[in-house]
């Protein structure tokens, strides 16, 4: 007989909360979720921070950076970019 595993998910910390606001204000009462989300947007705010976020959300589909591939694989043609250069170059001269 199968038996199905306890739902624990949404029970971290036994249903006590983690995260906690200081209020700066007493109408910040009113609706403390909206005051928690403007507390959170400066997470966003920091590159190193969206760095770790989008680099856990890619690993969890597979994605690799550049840095893990390995350097013989990379590589780049720039046939257009040479040909302007070259009409640059020629213009100038």
């Amino acid at each position: 007989m199968i038996q199905e595993a306890p739902d624990v998910l949404g029970k971290l910390n036994s249903g006590r909360r983690i995260d906690y606001v200081l209020q700066e204000a007493p109408f910040e009462m009113i609706n403390e979720y909206l005051f928690a989300m403007s507390s959170h947007v400066c997470y966003w705010e920091s590159e190193d921070t969206m760095l770790m976020i989008l680099r856990e959300i890619y690993s969890s589909m597979g994605v690799q950076t550049d840095g893990s591939l390995p350097q013989q694989s990379l590589t780049v043609q720039r046939t257009r970019l040479q040909r302007e250069v070259t009409v640059l170059s020629t213009l100038i001269l």
